[in-house]
């Protein structure tokens, strides 16, 4: 996934859903490399790997509930 500035994603962990991507950035200084910063609705601004977020059509596909974002009867 490499989401453009102002995607919505969804983060996989607690305290999970919506995030607003804002960048992408590397840390060479740890085992983990690929960092996302995104705004959470609840917690602000947060930096955190990027294996904890998916897109929207994975949420959907693995039955997170996302609300009505695509304007189908099924949600």
């Amino acid at each position: 996934m490499k989401p453009e500035l102002g995607e919505l994603i969804w983060m996989e962990c607690m305290p999970g859903g919506l995030c607003i991507f804002l960048q992408h950035f590397t840390k060479r200084e740890t085992t983990v490399s690929d960092y996302y910063k995104i705004y959470h609705p609840t917690q602000g601004i947060q930096k955190m790997p990027d294996y904890y977020f998916i897109s929207l059509d994975e949420a959907k596909e693995h039955g997170y509930n996302i609300g009505n974002m695509w304007g189908d009867d099924d949600g």
